[in-house]
């Protein structure tokens, strides 16, 4: 919500003006379809979110009109730096993130490999 409230101030609307659209911003937020684009940007290798849905969405939902110069792009690559300081910050999404990037750049197949070929090696190193 900050990032939007930012965006309207930046648009020349004042403070007073700002606030006329909390209401509409939490029900937009509720959306389902919100929800999943917002949660893609903790996705491994997420660069961008759509923008252009977030942009036809609120439209769609025929909510306060948005000023002039109002930039979904801008709202978009700010939130993706948000997620990605929030991850970088947690111990706990930190390592999901590591584990999901390790688990995407390794070759297929590899684990699976390997443990065929620990289960093989156990009983040689048994006797």
């Amino acid at each position: 919500m900050a990032l939007v409230e930012e965006e309207l101030q930046d648009a020349d609307l004042y403070k007073q003006d700002v606030k006329q659209y909390t209401k509409p911003l939490k029900q937009y937020i509720k959306n389902k379809s919100i929800k999943a684009i917002l949660g893609s940007a903790f996705k491994c290798g997420c660069k961008r979110i759509d923008t252009e849905k977030l942009d036809k969405t609120w439209i769609d939902l025929d909510l306060l009109p948005l000023p002039e110069g109002f930039d979904w792009y801008y709202i978009g690559k700010g939130y993706l730096n948000k997620v990605k300081t929030i991850i970088r910050e947690s111990d706990d999404l930190r390592r999901i993130r590591d584990s999901q990037t390790l688990e995407a750049i390794s070759p297929k197949g590899y684990a699976t490999r390997s443990q065929k070929i620990r289960k093989q090696e156990l009983p040689q190193i048994l006797t």
